[in-house]
């Protein structure tokens, strides 16, 4: 295989890597979001609701909820529109043709660095 075919291939699992990888991160974040932060922040509601001054050791309140979690359905949101865009990318160019795949899925990396992914 030539230079440039190794760097073609290279350049194309690099950009099935960036998609997945995404994917990956993305399910990470739901995980996160349904089974600890949905039913913690749910529990704590309750727990606010019902417990005495006594049981206040052995609870987490709403508060504490948030500050635990943050914004990491703020981060889902947006890197679930990020995941939704590098594949509407990929999917546009054809399918053989690495460099523009890479071309369009470093665009929308760069529009979206210059908008919602911007801290």
């Amino acid at each position: 295989m030539g230079a440039v075919a190794k760097a073609i291939t290279q350049l194309d699992r690099s950009c099935s890597e960036l998609v997945e990888t995404e994917i990956s991160y993305v399910a990470t974040l739901e995980t996160i979001v349904d089974v600890y932060l949905v039913p913690l922040r749910t529990w704590a509601k309750e727990d606010l609701s019902k417990s005495t001054s006594a049981d206040k050791e052995d609870s987490i309140s709403p508060a504490e909820v948030e500050r635990l979690f943050g914004t990491v359905e703020m981060l889902l949101n947006i890197n679930r529109e990020l995941l939704n865009k590098l594949r509407t990318a990929a999917a546009l160019v054809a399918p053989n043709d690495p460099m523009a795949r890479a071309a369009a899925l470093a665009k929308t990396l760069a529009t979206a660095a210059a908008g919602p992914l911007r801290f």
